[in-house]
């Protein structure tokens, strides 16, 4: 038995299992795969495969919401001035929407409005900007720009 292959013998005396990278470590990469190849071909260890767990990025997203009842709201966008046609826009966008807050990305882009918008309503105390946690996957699954056809 050559030193590589005692070396990882002694490693997994320590372990029950290693990771193939560990041995990389330990060795580097071409002796530990050379290694582990003879130690598994002589029976003394046995190779397993496992999945990484899937690695999931946090990232803070603004949203806004209402502060006031939609009642008021509907009074307030009624009576804004018609060059306020923007914050007019939002602001019936966030009394018509159905569930809690809204991203504020999603908002510019449903009401055709900008940040400045976002800010005037928030200034006027019409409504807030809160910072939401959201995980999402590091690679989401791959849309395509074309639309399906069944056959």
């Amino acid at each position: 038995m050559n030193e590589p292959q005692q070396k990882l013998l002694n490693l997994l005396s320590q372990k029950p299992s290693v990771k193939l990278s560990e041995a990389e470590i330990l060795l580097g990469k071409k002796r530990a795969s050379v290694a582990i190849s003879q130690l598994v071909e002589t029976g003394l260890v046995e190779r397993t495969y496992a999945l990484e767990r899937v690695k999931v990025k946090t990232q803070t997203v603004p949203y806004i919401r209402l502060i006031i009842s939609r009642e008021e709201a509907l009074v307030i966008a009624a009576n804004l001035p018609e060059k306020s046609r923007k914050q007019q826009s939002l602001l019936n966008l966030l009394i018509f929407r159905q569930s809690g807050p809204l991203p504020v990305s999603d908002a510019k882009l449903q009401s055709n409005c900008d940040t400045a918008t976002v800010n005037t309503l928030v200034r006027k105390d019409l409504a807030a900007l809160e910072n939401i946690e959201v995980r999402r996957a590091r690679y989401p699954a791959i849309r395509s720009n074309y639309p399906s056809r069944s056959i």
